[in-house]
């Protein structure tokens, strides 16, 4: 909730004028406004990036950038091997079993319409990212979670200029349904999370090279041929 208006309208400048700003938000909003019982939360799951299957430590962070669809708030939620990053990352896996590395992740939003707008992976000196945005949309609804699936980075290694040394190169988004996975580990972390839905989006239907809801042994091979150079003229820098 923004309270600029009132500031500029009615200048808090004494604690009377403070008691009536009071009393107006609370009979236009009621309680709810202030108790926060209109939020809902969020559950995901972000992993660390694969190569043919494997954890590649080339790779050492990665994010999602999740936004209100009106764009009112934007917020960055992120798995990482290294402190150089602005955020506060998930370092400890959720997963003991092998082949399994990531963080199931449990956040508090407003309710309303939100979406999975772009992605980000560190590898060394290097950053990959979409050059154009996406919407994965998803809603929050009061007192509810819901989870929007499992974000698994795959990404390629190619030889580089400088004396053929190996060097990451740019990614694609896995997203799948993992919720018999995920929630309970959820439930674990936020002992009142309430109701769940399950709303993991097909990215198929968005025609975007960079996201996959299928794991294709065909596709993940010609991805990982043409790595880096022709999906970076496609996408990513």
């Amino acid at each position: 909730m923004k309270f600029s208006r009132y500031n500029a309208d009615f200048g808090l400048n004494n604690n009377a004028t403070g008691c009536w700003l009071f009393l107006v938000l609370f009979l236009n909003f009621g309680p709810t406004a202030f108790a926060g019982e209109r939020d809902g939360t969020l559950v995901l799951t972000i992993d660390y990036p694969t190569v043919s299957g494997a954890f590649e430590y080339y790779y050492d962070h990665f994010q999602l950038e999740i936004q209100r669809q009106d764009h009112s708030e934007r917020k960055t939620i992120c798995y990482s091997h290294t402190w150089l990053t602005f955020y506060s990352c998930e370092s400890k896996s959720d997963f003991s079993k092998a082949g399994e590395e990531g963080a199931v992740q449990v956040l508090e939003l407003s309710a309303g319409e939100w979406e999975v707008r772009s992605f980000r992976v560190m590898a060394g000196q290097m950053t990959f990212w979409p050059k154009n945005d996406f919407s994965i949309p998803f809603t929050i609804r009061p007192e509810r979670a819901t989870y929007i699936g499992d974000f698994h980075p795959i990404g390629c290694l190619y030889k580089g200029p400088l004396l053929g040394v190996t060097m990451a190169g740019p990614v694609r988004l896995l997203i799948t349904d993992k919720s018999a996975r995920d929630i309970p580990i959820a439930q674990s972390k936020k002992a009142d999370l309430g109701p769940i839905d399950v709303s993991v989006f097909d990215v198929d239907t968005l025609g975007n090279p960079w996201l996959t809801g299928h794991d294709n042994p065909v596709v993940a091979a010609q991805f990982e041929a043409t790595c880096p150079h022709e999906w970076q003229k496609q996408g990513q820098l």
